[in-house]
């Protein structure tokens, strides 16, 4: 509290919620803030029952409520909120924290947020919290989707970072250890107490709580590079995202469907190892693969106005044949090394799926409300939604993305369905 009186003082204090929580809000937040003398402004945004989306939208409709005289603002919920928070701050000027309500993402602490404009969610570099607060006795009574969508976000952290030194091998591109380095402990923390947090113990939580507070600081601390917490699993999710505004497919917590897309990618890493890289034959990878007009063609079919986007990543990401013949020699040549660099980065599968089965997290298709061709429509086709390149840019350059796509969801779902 002394830090919220320090910046917000005996001014008007804007508050943001959601009211789909707004009993939640008012009993857990607003009063106690109300008790210790802050003059607080509530701001409801949304509807009871229904999914918040971080849309410009919303942010704008928010903005025009903010008092004028407004100098501090607070974000009181959880993922959508803490987004939108953190955009208006950013537009608006003014200084801001975070009070969040359920364990359900890792970027409370981040200096990014992701906003949806039109059908597609863009990453922006915003201004961060100063400060951000969790109540582990709030967190641990949170919706029980809510807890496993924050148990599937801090597990991105088991294959992302293979993703990004990946990028690093092939792109040249920045790369640092440091953030894996830093979440390691906290994470491997919370995946020992998988079963305490399905029983609700409290110091579970607190460990959770702490997780996702590093978690997210850790892309802070590089100014806002996403990759340390981000990768071919969240390429996935932000697909899953667009179908919903595109096709008008169920909405899910994000941290639900990062859950799974991890488990996926973890499986494909897998069945990736698994291939004889000197089977790879460049003049095959060539004849078979789609020209670039084709997929231009596929994606206006496939996607209508939406192509406009997913053909500008096309354009970047397509490579030219003598790239594709480089490629696939490179691989063959540094194969060993390839693992010797990607396993320091890369948690075992099996391990991730039992600490999810632990937490009871439901390992199925069912929990993101997708079905099989859904989610392999987002692994071939979800590279070229998202600029970030993975594990799946550089199958979809050697020609075994498909297969490999088949094999991986035959490994996380075969017994789970």
């Amino acid at each position: 509290m002394n830090v919220l009186r320090r910046h917000a003082g005996s001014s008007l204090v804007p508050l943001l919620y959601d009211r789909a929580v707004e009993p939640l809000i008012a009993e857990k937040v607003i009063a106690p803030l109300q008790n210790q003398g802050f003059s607080i402004h509530p701001i409801g945004i949304g509807s009871p029952g229904v999914l918040l989306d971080t849309s410009v939208e919303l942010a704008h409709e928010a903005m025009e409520q903010i008092p004028s005289a407004a100098s501090f603002l607070i974000g009181a919920g959880s993922g959508v909120i803490c987004d939108l928070t953190k955009w208006v701050a950013t537009q608006t000027h003014l200084e801001y924290a975070l009070i969040g309500t359920a364990p359900s993402m890792n970027a409370y602490t981040s200096i990014t947020a992701t906003i949806t404009e039109g059908e597609v969610k863009i990453s922006h570099l915003l201004t961060p919290p100063k400060a951000v607060l969790l109540d582990v006795n709030i967190l641990r009574d949170a919706p029980q989707e809510m807890i496993w969508a924050g148990w599937g976000d801090l597990a991105a952290r088991a294959v992302c970072n293979a993703d990004w030194r990946l990028t690093n091998f092939f792109h040249g591109t920045y790369f640092c250890p440091f953030p894996y380095e830093l979440t390691e402990k906290y994470q491997n923390d919370v995946f020992a107490v998988a079963s305490q947090i399905t029983q609700r113990d409290l110091s579970a939580f607190q460990l959770f709580a702490d997780a996702i507070l590093i978690s997210g600081y850790s892309m802070t601390l590089l100014n806002g590079e996403t990759s340390p917490s981000s990768g071919s699993e969240h390429v996935l999710s932000h697909f899953w995202d667009f179908l919903s505004h595109h096709r008008g497919l169920p909405k899910n917590l994000h941290g639900m469907q990062v859950g799974i897309g991890t488990l996926i990618m973890l499986a494909f890493y897998e069945a990736f190892r698994s291939i004889n890289p000197h089977s790879l034959q460049p003049e095959r990878i060539l004849k078979h693969r789609k020209s670039f007009g084709s997929l231009v063609e596929e994606n206006q079919r496939l996607y209508g106005d939406a192509a406009t986007r997913f053909n500008q990543i096309l354009e970047k990401k397509y490579r030219k044949d003598e790239e594709i013949l480089h490629r696939v020699q490179r691989v063959k040549m540094q194969w060993q090394f390839l693992w010797e660099i990607l396993d320091p980065y890369l948690t075992p599968f099996e391990k991730v799926k039992r600490n999810f089965i632990e937490a009871g997290f439901p390992v199925s298709l069912q929990t993101i409300q997708r079905n099989k061709e859904e989610v392999l429509e987002a692994m071939i086709k979800g590279p070229f939604y998202r600029p970030r390149y993975t594990i799946l840019d550089l199958a979809w350059e050697l020609g075994v993305l498909e297969d490999l796509a088949e094999e991986a969801l035959k490994r996380v779902f075969s017994q789970t369905r």
